[in-house]
């Protein structure tokens, strides 16, 4: 979903999850990116609970770049991974850039995991886009 966009910078929200529960991979909707030159991305996790008793939760998200002569998808930035563990609750905000080479096409992936059970997984990722 596309926020705001200007002669020189666009504003792009990449991937909304709220009320995630799965344990799962999921690669969230491709963009063209090929006319910016950086990007600055903004990982906002607002709740990742866990609700087993003594057991841990995972999630991985990272931003991927697509090599159009490979046809393949690679890792561009990679936040920090987060833990929850035993009824615990998690939150995080991290800030990445990248000041070239961000590709013709870019999405988000997350992968949600664990020997846990998830109550409950919220995040957005953000970007903001610069020529």
């Amino acid at each position: 979903m596309r926020v705001s966009e200007g002669k020189n910078v666009s504003i792009i929200e990449l991937i909304a999850v709220t009320n995630e529960t799965t344990k799962h991979t999921v690669n969230g909707t491709s963009y063209l990116v090929g006319q910016w030159k950086e990007a600055e991305y903004f990982y906002d996790l607002t709740s990742f609970t866990e609700t087993g008793a003594a057991t841990a939760v995972t999630i991985d998200v990272k931003v991927e770049t697509y090599d159009p002569v490979t046809g393949k998808w690679r890792d561009a930035i990679v936040f920090q991974q987060v833990s929850c563990a035993a009824s615990g609750s998690e939150t995080t905000q991290e800030f990445k850039s990248l000041k070239s080479n961000i590709g013709v096409m870019q999405r988000i992936t997350y992968t949600t995991g664990g020997t846990g059970t998830i109550g409950d997984c919220d995040f957005k990722v953000g970007a903001v886009y610069k020529r």
